[in-house]
């Protein structure tokens, strides 16, 4: 029987290949990390009090930051005495949290002073709006945005004045923070507003909301929809005889470049992929070489070698292709991937069909050698 240098068997070792590379998964992130900036909110009004009016002006600074709410109302009292017109939700801020009241001033009280007493107090209106959970220094505020929120007494205020019968005019002022989502492969920033609480007041007038853009770099976006005037690129407007959304969103996503756009389009997952690709064939053309020149070894060392060595490089690098686009993102990156460490954890179960592979190829290499010419 005639012995021949063996040829490489490329068509079943690519299709082996493939069903291996099948077993590569993708690597989910294991969160979205969200750095909650400011969620300011339309107040919750007394019985005796129609909003007429609302008007919301926003306005972020040059690096979309933070930004100047200026939130005015025109309300209508049915009564004139000693009431409670407006209870706010007052979270986190970044400064100059002030209300006026027909242009004056007006101190805001803690609602913790008073809460316990509820029923004979001036917080009686708001009864249906609290549940309260296993202690006295939570409230869950049924109605938020997200439902069943809880959240601490001090970040509920109100103000208690003599108010006349008639229209007057409210105004809250304040410099929000800005949230900032991690989640994607690029931050997104943005700046919130509930207006879900308006649901509850007694009736429900306009809603004006004017967003002054003081950037260039790019065109924020926004869940309003198109705007009645203007654009986003300078000053655009709304305006709303209905509620638009339970949470307003202006949101802003940095610039990135074309090769930062290309890799997050192949991704982690294809780029490891080809990395593996490509270790299997140089790995396959030296087990080749080494069979062909050994066609009476029983064993390659070759193949055995390599089974050990490329389902690790392969995993080993993949984490770090995280890190790559990161990089080539630039300080715009989300840089949040999860535990991607955990990938290592494929090695014992991807080496083992990785050397069942290349040991099959290496037999079909090696029983060529007595095939007749």
């Amino acid at each position: 029987m005639n012995k021949t240098q063996p040829t490489m068997p490329w068509k079943p070792l690519f299709l082996v290949l493939g069903l291996v590379v099948s077993t590569f998964p993708g690597l989910a992130n294991m969160a979205s990390p969200i750095d909650n900036g400011t969620l300011g909110a339309s107040p919750f009004i007394s019985k005796y009090v129609d909003i007429l009016r609302e008007s919301i002006r926003i306005v972020p600074d040059a690096r979309f930051e933070t930004a100047r709410f200026t939130i005015e109302y025109q309300l209508k009292a049915h009564q004139s005495g000693k009431q409670i017109p407006l209870l706010f939700y007052a979270p986190e801020y970044k400064d100059g949290f002030i209300v006026l009241l027909d242009g004056m001033p007006v101190k805001l009280q803690k609602v913790s002073e008073v809460y316990p007493n509820l029923a004979n107090n001036q917080l009686s209106d708001f009864r249906s709006l609290f549940e309260m959970p296993q202690g006295n220094d939570m409230l869950l505020l049924s109605d938020s945005p997200i439902t069943g929120f809880s959240f601490e007494l001090t970040e509920l205020k109100f103000f208690e004045i003599d108010l006349s019968e008639g229209q007057h005019t409210v105004q809250i002022e304040y410099t929000a923070n800005r949230w900032v989502d991690h989640s994607g492969w690029v931050k997104e920033f943005s700046f919130r507003y509930a207006l879900s609480p308006a649901k509850l007041w007694k009736s429900f007038g306009t809603l004006e909301v004017t967003f002054e853009n003081n950037r260039s770099e790019a065109t924020p976006s926004t869940n309003l929809g198109n705007p009645t005037q203007g654009d986003l690129n300078a000053t655009a407007t709304w305006r709303f005889d209905s509620l638009p959304a339970d949470v307003m969103i202006f949101g802003f996503k940095p610039g990135i470049s074309f090769m930062a756009k290309a890799l997050i389009a192949i991704s982690p997952e294809y780029l490891g992929v080809a990395l593996f690709l490509l270790l299997a064939a140089l790995h396959a053309w030296f087990v080749y070489l080494f069979r062909k020149k050994h066609t009476d070894r029983r064993f390659s060392w070759v193949v055995l070698l390599g089974s050990f060595v490329v389902p690790f490089i392969t995993l080993f690098v993949y984490m770090y292709f995280f890190d790559l686009i990161d990089a080539v993102i630039g300080p715009a990156a989300g840089s949040t991937h999860g535990y991607t460490f955990l990938v290592l954890g494929l090695y014992p179960f991807l080496m083992p069909v990785y050397w069942l592979v290349m040991w099959w190829y290496d037999r079909i290499l090696k029983n060529r050698q007595q095939e007749p010419r």
